[in-house]
């Protein structure tokens, strides 16, 4: 099954915002591996639980504003996906298409790598729709 960047990003529009969200730091996650040095794989692991606790209304949008530009202490994210998920904004959307592109770039076969966590998101994606209907058949009750 070949899934395109345009089926994933179908997927992430049904979601609401804080789901998508959170999709983006599922994202950011998968690729913290592969980040080389181990004090940036802590990093992106705090950052991304800044962004987990933002998104539960533990932090404000300012907090999580300083968080994202200080924490960093001047070093580059060597993961555009840790990057894109601790953003604020609406190009949450994009997060899906950059943490795929990262993880083909990584892996030593590009066109399986990306292929690989295209159909991973999409398999993720449909997971959180079906969990978001469900929340919604239960509320109705």
């Amino acid at each position: 099954m070949s899934i395109d960047n345009t089926a994933v990003l179908a997927l992430v529009k049904q979601l609401p915002v804080r789901r998508q969200h959170e999709f983006a730091c599922w994202c950011a996650e998968r690729t913290i591996r592969w980040l080389e040095r181990p004090h940036h794989r802590a990093l992106a692991r705090s950052l991304i639980e800044a962004k987990r606790a933002w998104i539960r209304g533990e932090i404000t949008d300012s907090e999580m504003e300083f968080i994202s530009r200080n924490e960093t202490g001047g070093w580059s994210l060597a993961s555009g996906a840790i990057a894109s998920a601790i953003a604020l904004g609406d190009r949450v959307g994009s997060y899906a298409s950059i943490c795929a592109q990262e993880m083909a770039e990584i892996q030593e076969d590009a066109s399986v790598g990306e292929e690989t966590e295209r159909l991973a998101q999409y398999t993720r994606l449909q997971e959180m729709i079906k969990e978001e209907e469900d929340d919604g058949d239960h509320a109705s009750v």
